[in-house]
């Protein structure tokens, strides 16, 4: 992530960056915050941005830079800064990377190993319960309607598995 300082005509005052994500130009103070971006629509749409931030409006956007196999999409955000008389003064920058949505895959394969571990988790504590009550008091019916119910729910996380060829 990425905040900046930025003059109203788009220059780099001063800049603070974590990570890989920042402006740019936001390495050196003194330049516009879109060099770096090439000549194309997105130093264009930045360079817009950047004055309707100018003139008062917070603007949130998304902004693509980097080229070949190493581009990365960031979400921006221009907030006015106003003083005591409200004219905007400067305006204040932040870029962060764009979180990536999880493929239908990658979910299916979270819920297949939650519900695992659940059923696992569950199934240890059973056997422990019923290596716990003497033979001779235990009521085995109860504990194989849970160990059946457990059952139908692990052949759930599998369909699942299966329905997203996760393998597992």
């Amino acid at each position: 992530m990425s905040v900046a300082l930025i003059a109203l005509d788009g220059v780099l005052i001063a800049a603070y960056q974590t990570g890989d994500t920042g402006f740019p130009g936001a390495r050196t103070p003194g330049r516009p915050v879109w060099e770096g971006l090439g000549k194309g629509t997105e130093r264009l749409r930045l360079q817009e941005d950047i004055t309707r931030a100018a003139t008062g409006s917070v603007v949130s956007s998304r902004v693509t830079f980097g080229g070949g196999r190493r581009t990365t999409t960031a979400a921006v955000q221009l907030t006015p800064l106003r003083d005591a008389t409200g004219a905007v003064r400067f305006i204040l920058g932040s870029i962060a990377d764009e979180p990536q949505p999880l493929a239908a895959g990658d979910l299916a394969s979270r819920l297949v190993h939650r519900v695992n571990n659940s059923v696992n988790g569950v199934k240890a504590a059973l056997a422990v319960l019923r290596n716990a009550v003497p033979p001779a008091a235990q009521d085995l019916r109860l504990l194989h309607l849970v160990d059946e119910e457990l059952d139908r729910l692990a052949a759930v996380a599998r369909e699942v598995a299966d329905a997203h060829d996760l393998g597992n």
